[in-house]
């Protein structure tokens, strides 16, 4: 069949498509491609955030670094937040009956979180408590922490009868530990803040101390011509008073010069309740404890110096001066029998309570500066990071936590020593008692 001229033609001539119509599918295509592209890099970046999450959860519920502990040095630690996992590894490691937490509502230096921790060994019910507690005097801590690592991890120092459990209390005042200060938050002596104390007129009229604080004026003690007319001061206050009636008006504590020291407060602090809330739930069914605080800063280098919180005429006053030979009467005046408030708690309750301080350095003018100086920082500088403030702090922590190694070795074999001593004497008046009923 021959073709027409149109036939021809329309052979001849390619397929061409309406205007448009390639451009139309193509741009589909494209978009397609562009979201499926978009769609792929968005569910990959998902799948990573998922997996972060999931990795930082996991990371979060992984056991601790294991701390090795192969010589008295390891239970020294630099800082809060070893002090408190250390705790925690030896009180789950002697197979500790209660570890129990305290959440301080503030954080430390590092933004770290503070906390008080429990460990009991032994039975809830048993008769007799041996307690030890560290941090009364935050930087002091560390010290404590020290020893109380080593009671966990050493049974020879601390071996318990049947009838004694031991009740350890770290870093109860964590605020002070992590910033590295004897005082709290609010610059109380957490030593001081009993209610017995801060109500008690010799503390509120303590008008020595208000007269020695005036002489130091805390204020002007940034630049060195306030701080050398403060040292000429205090001097002459000294001579005109005597060393001896000024440590006294130290040592009482004051209630109305909150940016100063020896602040005892004028209300009960969130370590304060802590410590009631460890004697009621802890104590309820013990007949007698045996109370240690532990303490830096009294008595010779890297020495133990115990003092007894005991009165005469108390059943266990005589048996603690056998128990511990050569201890000391407390410095600290009260207006009645130390820890009063756990009898108070508890009617009944026999409570023998001591302190036990490892010595570091003389206190002498140039320290009590550096205490006032320390003072003038936390509350008047405009930073704690000055050249000043720093070389402050530095000379402020070796006093209460001497870094040679001589130091902490003597005070940890020292102190546990005289720990022993308390313990199996505490043990054997228990038996002697139990046995007289």
């Amino acid at each position: 069949m021959e073709l027409t001229q149109r036939d021809k033609d329309a052979h001849a001539t390619p397929y061409q498509p309406l205007p448009g119509a390639t451009h139309k599918s193509m741009s589909c295509w494209s978009c397609s491609m562009i979201f499926l592209l978009i769609f792929s890099i968005c569910s990959f970046i998902l799948f990573l955030v998922f997996l972060a999450l999931y990795v930082s959860s996991t990371n979060h519920h992984a056991p601790p670094q294991a701390f090795p502990f192969k010589t008295v040095l390891d239970y020294f630690s630099p800082d809060f937040t070893t002090c408190d996992a250390k705790f925690t590894q030896l009180c789950k490691q002697r197979n500790g009956t209660d570890l129990s937490y305290f959440f301080h509502p503030l954080r430390g230096p590092k933004d770290e979180r503070l906390r008080a921790a429990v460990c009991l060994i032994g039975s809830p019910d048993a008769p007799n408590v041996f307690y030890v507690q560290s941090g009364t005097h935050g930087i002091e801590g560390y010290l404590g922490s020290a020893v109380q690592l080593g009671l966990l991890d050493r049974p020879e120092l601390m071996p318990l009868e049947p009838n004694t459990s031991a009740l350890l209390v770290h870093l109860y005042q964590p605020w002070g530990t992590a910033w590295g200060t004897k005082e709290n938050e609010g610059n109380v002596d957490q030593l001081k803040n009993d209610e017995a104390l801060y109500t008690w007129p010799p503390v509120w009229n303590n008008t020595l101390f208000e007269a020695w604080n005036d002489a130091v004026n805390i204020p002007s003690l940034g630049t060195e011509q306030g701080r050398q007319a403060a040292l000429q001061r205090v001097g002459a206050f000294m001579q005109r008073h005597g060393p001896a009636a000024i440590e006294h008006a130290l040592v009482l504590g004051q209630a109305t010069r909150p940016k100063s020291l020896t602040y005892t407060g004028q209300a009960a602090t969130w370590s304060k309740g802590v410590l009631d809330t460890i004697m009621r739930r802890y104590l309820a069914r013990a007949r007698r404890v045996y109370i240690v605080s532990l303490h830096t800063a009294v008595g010779p280098y890297g020495g133990s110096w115990p003092m007894y919180q005991t009165e005469p005429g108390q059943p266990a006053h005589e048996e603690l001066l056998r128990w511990i030979p050569g201890i000391h009467p407390f410095m600290l005046p009260l207006p009645g029998p130390g820890w009063e408030f756990v009898r108070r708690m508890h009617p009944g309750l026999e409570v023998i309570p001591m302190v036990i301080e490892a010595g570091t350095y003389p206190q002498d003018l140039q320290m009590g500066l550096v205490f006032a100086v320390d003072q003038y920082c936390r509350h008047y500088a405009k930073s704690l990071d000055t050249p000043l403030c720093k070389q402050i702090k530095a000379k402020y922590t070796e006093f209460f936590y001497p870094q040679a190694a001589e130091w902490r070795q003597w005070a940890f074999g020292n102190v546990t020593h005289t720990l022993g001593q308390g313990l199996c004497g505490f043990q054997q008046y228990c038996r002697s008692r139990d046995a007289s009923v």
